[in-house]
């Protein structure tokens, strides 16, 4: 026997259980997380590529200025890199100067 109000429970428990398949189901960012990265990156970088001007890359030897000098690279040709040494013990002109090498053949760092 049915008592009042089974219909109304099956139903909630229907839309709860629709409502945690749907959470499980990835999202495209959530599917490739480091795809999205990239693209929102090549993105940023090539609406800052649009000027009238020459447009350059400050260049460390670490990752991050090192992804957006290849990404740079990618989308514009003429894209300078610059590098400040500070002639302490450690300076990171050496890396910087092999990685626009690796990037450019135009490296201003030299």
């Amino acid at each position: 026997m049915r008592r009042e109000g089974d219909n109304e429970m099956r139903r909630r428990s229907q839309g709860r259980n629709r409502a945690k398949m749907a959470a499980a189901q990835p999202t495209p960012i959530q599917a490739n997380p480091a795809a999205r990265v990239r693209e929102l990156l090549t993105d940023s970088v090539r609406k800052h590529l649009i000027a009238d001007v020459p447009v350059g890359v400050f260049l460390s030897s670490g990752i991050d200025s090192t992804a957006l000098a290849a990404l740079a690279s990618r989308e514009a040709a003429g894209v300078h890199t610059f590098t400040v040494a500070s002639g302490k013990e450690f300076s990171e002109a050496e890396i910087a100067r092999r990685t626009a090498g690796n990037v450019w053949d135009n490296s201003s760092g030299n």
